[in-house]
């Protein structure tokens, strides 16, 4: 998040000054407007969900009480994925809100495991997506579990000392899983990917 603000602030800095080469009659705007018109980037993690990993979980619960999905603001990633959480997505920005949450729950005689896997496997696919699980084993113990419990995780032999290799070899595994289809990523606007792609040509 520093490099974020780091770069972010020499981007205004440089807006700032082209203005007064560009046309020195030209009213020049202040750094705080040029702030509210380019604000500071935010970033969120969000653990990916890994199939396999899910399904394992959920078969650990005996009676599902609750689930509750919340979904989060995104960088207009275009939304591919069924209708119900596509509609549910779009509903949310079009009120510009930054989260849209559904909640189900049957405390009495517990949601349907395999309807809760198919639509927990929908959302998180959209790769902005908080998700909680609550519910029992077959023993009466009680089970809570979020994005953490299944996200997943791969274990890399020692990787580099140096932050360039390493991070190579880590996109490269990224990439692979994408491909295979383990782990699923939303689909980014041409808008959002041209604007990615004029930070790095400033670089």
């Amino acid at each position: 998040m520093y490099c974020l603000k780091k770069s972010h602030k020499e981007y205004i800095n440089e807006l700032y000054e082209s203005q007064k080469s560009e046309d020195p009659k030209r009213k020049i705007e202040t750094q705080n407007s040029l702030l509210e018109s380019n604000p500071y980037p935010t970033l969120r993690i969000t653990p990916l969900s890994d199939k396999q990993s899910l399904e394992d979980f959920i078969d650990r619960f005996h009676h599902i009480d609750r689930l509750s999905i919340k979904l989060l603001s995104t960088n207009n990633e275009e939304i591919n994925n069924d209708d119900f959480w596509a509609d549910f997505g779009k509903l949310g920005n079009n009120m510009n809100s930054k989260s849209a949450k559904v909640e189900f729950s049957n405390t009495k005689e517990g949601l349907d495991s395999d309807t809760v896997y198919t639509q927990v496997s929908s959302a998180s696919n959209l790769g902005n997506s908080e998700i909680k699980l609550k519910g029992s084993d077959i023993e009466g113990d009680s089970i809570n579990g979020n994005n953490e419990d299944f996200s997943l995780t791969i274990e890399l032999d020692e990787l580099s000392r140096d932050t360039e290799q390493a991070a190579k070899v880590k996109y490269s595994q990224f990439k692979h899983l994408s491909e295979a289809g383990i782990i699923a990523q939303p689909q980014v606007s041409q808008t959002e990917h041209d604007k990615v792609k004029a930070i790095f040509n400033r670089l």
